[in-house]
């Protein structure tokens, strides 16, 4: 992988990793309404338990309520977290410049050139916290 480009998904993902970390309120809900013309739409099985249970798709004991019972105890962050990437390309995206393999190797398994984001945690926390993926 390309230096540059090793550098773009490196702060692509500690963005991601920062915002992931911030407490704040989640929102399962937040599916966009399809496009008109699409021919993909939510079913109405979906809308019939939003109505019965508004908390039925939040997930409670992932990113979001462990960072926030932290923050309400005062406490540091510990452990370790497991991480998820998925990566998309949207329909009218050119192939994308990087594998799956090299974003691993970034994010997880190095070596890259400017450390990999569970070193990045690793190093900051002093070594009270690490990502896994």
């Amino acid at each position: 992988m390309r230096s540059g480009a090793r550098r773009s998904v490196l702060l692509t993902a500690l963005w991601i990793g920062l915002i992931s970390l911030s407490p704040h309120e989640g929102d399962a809900q937040g599916i966009d309404w399809p496009r008109a013309g699409t021919a993909t739409s939510l079913p109405d099985a979906y809308f019939q338990r939003i109505r019965q249970d508004p908390d039925f798709f939040r997930l409670r004991g992932g990113w979001i309520a462990r960072t926030a019972q932290v923050a309400e105890n005062a406490e540091s962050l510990t452990g370790t977290m497991p991480v998820a990437i998925i990566l998309a390309l949207f329909a009218d995206s050119p192939e994308p410049h990087v594998t799956s393999a090299e974003v691993r190797q970034a994010m997880f398994d190095g070596p890259s050139a400017f450390g990999t984001v569970s070193e990045f945690y690793a190093e900051v926390s002093g070594g009270r916290f690490g990502l896994t993926g």
